[in-house]
């Protein structure tokens, strides 16, 4: 593990990951390892729910990897 480096996982249930910004056709397509764009978000990764378990078209669970960098700016870094 690296210094200064705060480590954060989410679990989550639904068509995607929120704010992992993924592109959801790899989410509609079942893509099991796709990337994400937001800051500090390292993995994403989907496992299947069974269909008859699903609340509607697509939904997942999601894990989702977060590496945070002490004192590292994202987003609107001018101030």
């Amino acid at each position: 593990l690296e210094s200064d480096i705060e480590w954060r996982l989410e679990i989550e249930r639904g068509p995607y990951p929120l704010n992992a910004m993924i592109d959801r056709r790899d989410a509609e397509a079942g893509h099991p390892n796709p990337r994400c764009a937001w800051w500090w978000c390292d993995e994403v990764w989907r496992f299947e729910i069974d269909e008859d378990a699903r609340a509607y078209p697509y939904e997942a669970l999601w894990l989702t990897l977060w590496r945070v960098e002490m004192g590292e700016c994202a987003d609107n870094c001018s101030w």
